[in-house]
């Protein structure tokens, strides 16, 4: 699952980032712990997006049940767990005093790219199957309730 999430999240800054044509493969947008070793392998430009926190949302807990029935059976389900994933985001390159204000501009691209799409656009998601099998694409991830099936 969390493979996934970086996956779409990878696809959400190469369509929506908007790097310029002469520029497609000068940067790298990576998954990885930043640290000095690291440092040294970075070659050119990359965004790196290091997950560094997860934790259930507490706030959107949610305990209801819900049943669906089937005749003389039925299925009773949970509500979705909500998690938070929390990436530190940086710009990396083998800069030069003059090219830290180039990182900087590239990290606010990024941010504003992200920050404009609260909700993973269909385009980039990545198929990603829960343990209630759903996609990435389901209510819950758009922080809507599953509907509510009452008995008959």
């Amino acid at each position: 699952m969390i493979k996934d999430l970086d996956e779409t999240l990878k696809e959400l800054l190469r369509q929506k980032y908007l790097i310029p044509e002469n520029q497609t493969g000068q940067i790298d947008i990576l998954f990885e712990r930043p640290d000095k070793e690291w440092e040294h392998k970075v070659t050119k430009r990359t965004i790196n997006l290091f997950l560094y926190d997860i934790r259930e949302n507490l706030q959107l807990r949610v305990n209801e049940r819900y049943l669906a029935r089937n005749g003389a059976t039925g299925t009773e389900t949970y509500a979705a767990t909500r998690i938070d994933f929390t990436y530190l985001i940086s710009v990396w390159s083998k800069a030069e005093a003059a090219e830290v204000e180039e990182e900087h501009l590239i990290l606010g691209k990024v941010l504003t790219t992200l920050l404009g799409y609260p909700i993973l656009p269909q385009t980039a998601r990545q198929a990603v199957r829960g343990r209630r099998g759903r996609e990435t694409g389901s209510d819950e991830a758009r922080g809507e309730s599953p509907p509510v099936h009452e008995a008959a």
